[in-house]
């Protein structure tokens, strides 16, 4: 044997750095947690974690990229489920809801345990971007609304009632914010409560199906 190390694949390296941080801002909060925490916890040397990261700030912005990545895939697989375009924006609340509450662990405090404006916009903003290109896509459900303010207005309350909901540590079932989240914004796009009854039994059976 020649006692060479293996030396790991860089998006493999990168992705412990990224899975220890996650865990530590998760308990511990950003500003609690050190690199030479993340360090020790992914079991690599402070030069490679600087290598990927050059500072807290952008391994933050990692971490968040990759449950943001999380959430898109699993609220993408949901909509391939669903038929018509509300039934479709309908899973697409519900289950963006589930994923950040109850799926996805620690995703809720990573993504609204930031007090970096620049980070907590571009949260905003990747889920900005996505309901708009769905919303472009699918132009007869919006009439003659402006999208970019429709997005923008969408995702703003979501996001806001989501980061109360954590930070008040409320009661309220998860599945209650959803189907709150869902009635609300297919209200604003003049689905008929017939329509938005529909769409949420069907979402819901699905959901349940896959996850209960």
């Amino acid at each position: 044997m020649s006692g060479k190390r293996e030396r790991k694949n860089p998006d493999v390296r990168r992705d412990e750095i990224i899975t220890a941080a996650r865990l530590l801002f998760a308990h511990q909060g950003f500003g609690n947690t050190t690199m030479q925490q993340v360090v020790n916890e992914a079991g690599t040397s402070i030069g490679n974690c600087y290598f990927y990261f050059p500072n807290k700030v952008e391994l933050y912005r990692g971490v968040v990229e990759s449950v943001n990545s999380e959430i898109s895939d699993l609220v993408d697989s949901a909509i391939m489920q669903m038929n018509t375009p509300y039934e479709k924006l309908a899973a697409a609340v519900y289950y963006g809801v589930m994923s950040v509450l109850e799926l996805i662990d620690s995703a809720a405090l990573i993504l609204t345990g930031t007090d970096h404006p620049d980070i907590r916009r571009s949260i905003i903003d990747h889920y900005t971007k996505r309901i708009f290109r769905f919303l472009r896509r699918n132009p007869a459900i919006t009439g003659d609304l402006d999208l970019e303010m429709t997005s923008i207005a969408w995702q703003g309350g979501m996001f806001n009632l989501i980061e109360r909901y954590v930070k008040d540590k409320s009661d309220v079932k998860v599945t209650e914010v959803a189907r709150f989240l869902v009635r609300w914004n297919l209200r604003a796009l003049n689905a008929t409560e017939e329509t938005i009854g529909e769409a949420l039994k069907i979402v819901e059976r699905k959901y349940n199906e896959q996850f209960r």
